[in-house]
């Protein structure tokens, strides 16, 4: 049950009188302002407390949340190291291929000139041959057709004619 000062005041001035009443109000105003302020104090200290804590505890956070990040950074860099790597090695491969491509294109462009040589010393060499040998053919058919003319009784007459100045007989 709550009481006012008032009503205790007068119920301890019926009881004790004035004066009496008077400082045992005051001295349980005092007490009970002594106990309020105890009471505070220890809210305070208490509310203090559970702030340092909160304050540790968000810093604990922080310093997790920090190796967390700086982890995933790390991983992070080391996937993109070596994803870099292995597409640099893949970079590598190819580049080393086109080279061996280009060294075996440029075996081919020597082998193609040599042969282009050995062509040209081929049909310088049978240049002359060939035209002595289209020579000797035109002679061969030549003759062919003179023998097929020769057998024929009517040009027969003609060749000799021909041949022998225009006295054949």
């Amino acid at each position: 049950m709550i009481i006012s000062e008032i009503d205790l005041y007068e119920k301890l001035k019926e009881k004790l009188g004035e004066e009496e009443a008077k400082a045992l109000v005051e001295f349980l105003k005092q007490q009970a302002q002594s106990e309020v302020r105890l009471v505070v104090e220890e809210i305070l200290q208490k509310i203090e407390s559970a702030l340092e804590e909160m304050k540790v505890v968000e810093q604990k956070s922080v310093e997790e949340i920090k190796a967390i990040v700086q982890k995933a950074i790390n991983e992070a860099a080391d996937k993109v190291v070596k994803d870099v790597d292995s597409r640099l090695s893949e970079v590598q491969n190819k580049l080393s291929k086109l080279d061996t491509v280009a060294e075996k294109l440029e075996s081919i462009e020597g082998k193609l000139a040599e042969i282009n040589n050995k062509l040209d010393q081929i049909n310088g060499k049978t240049g002359g041959l060939k035209g002595l040998m289209f020579f000797l053919w035109l002679l061969l058919m030549g003759t062919v057709i003179f023998d097929i003319l020769l057998n024929i009784p009517a040009t027969q007459k003609v060749i000799l004619q021909a041949i022998g100045g225009g006295s054949a007989g």
